[in-house]
């Protein structure tokens, strides 16, 4: 039931309109905003009662700074920083005039069985309910096509039937692979502004976890390298 309330993005539809287009009517404003708030209770909720190793998961920056293992998810957000970098995701540019700017957060987890951590994580994402309709994306371009579990198992049947050998992967910050059509600018994430460029932000070459138009540059890219090969 706690993840029925994020059903189909609802939250993120919630804060986008909240954001971008405000209702009129105090009233309607009010009950969205009571609707966000509730539903962002739940979210607090689920990431307050994830607990790896004895270890709990901060759910903000904020917290993470305070937090007894705060040199293990600092060096997780600089390997996340270095990805960045070696993928070449973005250029450091001076902010242009009426430029919209989308914001970026932290978001930390751990990785591990229930009483072993195997790894810290951090990863940066935008906040895509920040992003302008029409400016930062297209709407008409947002579907990413995804298995149905009816595929998966007539893969299977055949493997079983020829007896192929069957593998599963991970790919270390996927998105980071695929280039973005769309001109997107970022502000600098806390922790790695860069000194004496405080009002710069950055573009963006590739897609970036939070973006709307990520999964769809993802699936376009691995749809490409499939067929290469």
């Amino acid at each position: 039931k706690f993840y029925q309330v994020f059903r189909q993005g609802e939250l993120e539809q919630l804060r986008s309109k909240l954001w971008i287009e405000p209702p009129q009517d105090k009233k309607a404003r009010r009950e969205t905003c009571a609707r966000i708030r509730d539903r962002e209770v739940v979210l607090k909720a689920l990431q307050r009662a994830k607990e790896v190793g004895g270890v709990k998961v901060p759910a903000t920056l904020h917290k993470a700074r305070k937090h007894s293992r705060w040199k293990d998810f600092r060096e997780a957000m600089e390997k996340e920083m270095s990805s960045f970098e070696e993928k070449k995701a973005w250029r450091l540019v001076k902010r242009p005039k009426d430029a919209h700017v989308v914001s970026v957060r932290w978001v930390f987890d751990i990785k591990g069985k229930e009483d072993k951590i195997e790894r810290f994580k951090a990863r940066l994402v935008c906040r895509g309910f920040t992003q302008k309709e029409g400016v930062d994306y297209n709407p008409q371009e947002l579907f990413a096509p995804t298995m149905r579990s009816k595929t998966l198992r007539m893969l299977m049947l055949l493997a079983a039937r020829d007896g192929a050998d069957v593998r599963q992967f991970d790919i270390s910050v996927a998105f980071l692979h695929a280039l973005l059509e769309e001109t997107v600018y970022v502000e600098q994430p806390e922790e790695f502004v860069v000194k004496g460029k405080e009002d710069w932000v950055y573009i963006l070459d590739r897609a970036v976890y939070g973006l709307k138009q990520s999964p769809r540059a993802f699936s376009k890219h691995f749809a490409a390298c499939v067929e290469k090969i």
